[in-house]
């Protein structure tokens, strides 16, 4: 069997069964610290975790996950993007869907989705000769003609082993790029819908970051990079390293991790206050026969 196929089936399993535990926690009063603790506790039970998972609420698109000491709560009118990254051996199933508690959001959640079955009508079609500016076009046309906005630097991505961001992007917008998806390769599709500028910026909160290759000479500090060497330059969560470091030691010596450049935040990304975002996505394998695989749904 493909030795990259048996991975990404056992990622698909993982996610397939955080999904469930999402649809389940993710209520108005319950805990998002609790609610994130459960999905990736689920996910470890099938394989491993790739990225923390994201719960990006209203106006934020992506990269939030709560801290360790999170005393919120899910609000009755949160839109929520939730996004999990599953993995075996490096090779993960990356896959997002919004939860709408108001219930009065059902074009925005639509429009997200619809371009992703759009995109995936053309690629299950072209497979591995799809263009990577047609697959942008096709979902930007898609969610305005639901009234929305694509967000234009958001993209999906390529993905390769214990690497989230490898060589080609997936625009979320027309874009004049004929280059092909070809085979063996693993890609990422997630387009978002807003009700905003279609255009997100960095926020002040960050709670993931990801490894470099970077050393420091702080005490706490290589404690902590000790400690992350385990997630193989995979991104991690604040929740996961420094149980055993008093909170604000360890609140410094992240601080002066990224200063030093040993670390890189990937802080909370926002659209405009006030307005509203949706999030589909799936991962796809083209395999060296041409074959498309398609995970996260």
């Amino acid at each position: 069997m493909d030795i990259i196929l048996e991975n990404m089936e056992k990622a698909n399993k993982a996610w397939q069964a955080a999904k469930k535990v999402a649809e389940k926690e993710i209520k108005a009063g319950k805990s998002i610290l609790t609610c994130a603790e459960k999905i990736e506790a689920e996910i470890k039970k099938h394989a491993e975790i790739a990225f923390p998972v994201n719960l990006s609420r209203n106006n934020s698109a992506a990269h939030y996950s709560p801290l360790s000491d999170s005393k919120e709560i899910w609000g009755k009118d949160d839109l929520i993007k939730v996004d999990i990254g599953a993995q075996s051996n490096g090779y993960t199933v990356d896959g997002a869907f919004t939860i709408d508690l108001s219930g009065k959001n059902e074009n925005l959640v639509e429009a997200s989705k619809k371009a992703l079955e759009k995109a995936l009508d053309y690629v299950k079609k072209n497979k591995k000769d799809s263009k990577v500016g047609e697959i942008g076009a096709i979902i930007e046309k898609e969610i305005v003609s639901f009234g929305f906005k694509p967000i234009s630097n958001l993209m999906g991505h390529e993905i390769s082993t214990y690497n989230l961001h490898a060589g080609k992007s997936i625009p979320n917008i027309s874009q004049k790029d004929d280059s092909i998806l070809g085979t063996n390769k693993i890609y990422a599709i997630e387009p978002f819908a807003s009700t905003g500028n279609g255009f997100v910026k960095n926020a002040s909160f960050c709670s993931i970051y990801f490894p470099t290759n970077k050393q420091t000479r702080n005490t706490t500090g290589r404690q902590i990079l000790k400690e992350i060497e385990s997630f193989k330059g995979l991104p991690f969560s604040e929740r996961w390293i420094g149980k055993k470091i008093n909170s604000i030691s360890k609140k410094m010596a992240l601080a002066l991790l990224v200063k030093e450049g040993c670390i890189r935040p990937a802080p909370q990304l926002d659209d405009k206050e006030g307005c509203l975002i949706s999030q589909a996505e799936a991962t796809i394998y083209i395999d060296e026969n041409n074959i498309i695989h398609i995970f996260a749904r």
